[in-house]
């Protein structure tokens, strides 16, 4: 009995070795890093593009592919890139990678084309996807950067009635139209560039102006003066009214040397005792050959009486 109790204990403890052998020798689950793989990447996240007339609105983005081929193998591992960024022409270069060996790491340029006249609010986003194929394997990798517009400032002053006429002590009012053709929203300042030239010959002139105006829309500013309280007789000039329209925002702006403005000009005449066709210039030629001939009148008569 004892005889037997020490075979099973024998077979047993056997079973337990070979099982034991087992549990060591299963192989562990491979990790990533064990198969073949591929990673993209821009080297910038960001950049700015200028997209204001007369600018190309090209932007180019530098970027690295790296491939691990595991386990190394003869037959090369290729990659195709392509690029997009919502609907704008992109161009990159190579379009195509060959990895061999272990792999290894190659540079790539992405440029894209963004229309001018783009709104500074319509930030583009480029999306970069990279397909490699080595045989049945398929890897695929995709990298994103952000295309930041750069705002830029444009404006155009009309007035439909550019010259009026008004009586002295009159009020005259002007209405200018301020077009925003810069790629965002603005503020306008409309200010009068000879306020004090015109102060001084008695004329009352508006305060500056603020004028908010959207993308692309029209603003409308109404401009009141009152000329002159005095009447002057014959006068008939025309009095010039300088207008300064500045855009407040590139005051404010990195991107310009000095703040974007528009120089345009009103007319006013002011109207005196002026007789149309009538010169004054002879108006002071009779009275002096009215005078001439009652002075020379007096003469006649003097000379009669000493006689």
């Amino acid at each position: 009995m004892k005889r037997r109790f020490t075979h099973l204990k024998g077979g047993f403890m056997a079973a337990i070795f070979l099982l034991s052998m087992v549990l060591v020798f299963v192989p562990a689950p491979a990790s990533a890093s064990q198969f073949t793989n591929i990673q993209c990447k821009f080297t910038m996240s960001s950049q700015e593009v200028d997209v204001s007339p007369g600018q190309s609105g090209i932007i180019t983005y530098n970027g690295e592919v790296e491939v691990n081929i595991v386990p190394s193998s003869p037959n090369p591992a290729i990659v195709q890139m392509t690029a997009s960024a919502q609907g704008w022409p992109t161009a990159i270069s190579p379009s195509t990678m060959i990895f061999t060996g272990a792999g290894g790491k190659q540079t790539f340029q992405v440029s894209v084309a963004v229309p001018n006249f783009t709104p500074f609010t319509s930030n583009g986003q480029l999306k970069l996807d990279g397909l490699l194929s080595q045989g049945a394997t398929i890897k695929s990798c995709t990298t994103n950067a952000i295309i930041k517009i750069i705002q830029y400032f444009r404006l155009n002053v009309i007035s439909d009635q550019p010259y009026m006429e008004i009586a002295p002590g009159d009020i005259g009012n002007f209405v200018v139209t301020v077009d925003n053709l810069g790629n965002g929203a603005d503020e306008f300042e409309i200010l009068i560039d000879n306020a004090d030239d015109l102060g001084q010959q008695g004329w009352i002139s508006p305060p500056t102006t603020i004028k908010r105006v959207e993308l692309g829309q029209p603003g409308t500013v109404n401009l009141q003066f009152q000329s002159p309280q005095q009447w002057t007789p014959w006068k008939n000039d025309v009095q010039p009214i300088k207008i300064k329209v500045i855009s407040s925002y590139s005051k404010g702006s990195d991107k310009v040397e000095q703040a974007i403005f528009f120089d345009y000009a009103l007319f006013v005449r002011q109207k005196g005792f002026y007789i149309d066709g009538f010169d004054p210039v002879f108006a002071i030629i009779a009275l002096a050959g009215m005078a001439a001939m009652v002075q020379k009148r007096r003469l006649n008569t003097r000379e009669d009486e000493d006689e």
